[in-house]
């Protein structure tokens, strides 16, 4: 759970400070929001009390801005993404 916990975080990292500030798109921002929230999705499996629920937040979070980038950033209704 060390192993998989670290490998997510340095995930988390790289979309936070390289993918997402330097991906323009609306299909890109949507995608590694969404990469986001997998990733604490995941976290949040196997944490346990305070933890499990800060990582659902986070995970929520992601999703929400993934939906909002998606609907507010001139996406077609028919893109898969």
């Amino acid at each position: 759970e060390t192993e998989l916990e670290k490998i997510c975080q340095d995930l988390l990292k790289i979309i936070d400070d390289n993918l997402l500030p330097n991906d323009p798109t609306p299909e890109g921002k949507v995608f590694y929001q969404k990469m986001a929230g997998d990733y604490y999705r995941y976290l949040a499996e196997f944490a346990t009390g305070d933890r499990r629920a800060e990582m659902a937040k986070h995970a929520q979070s992601r999703y929400e801005a993934a939906m909002t980038e998606a609907t507010t950033g001139k996406l077609k209704t028919t893109n898969p993404i």
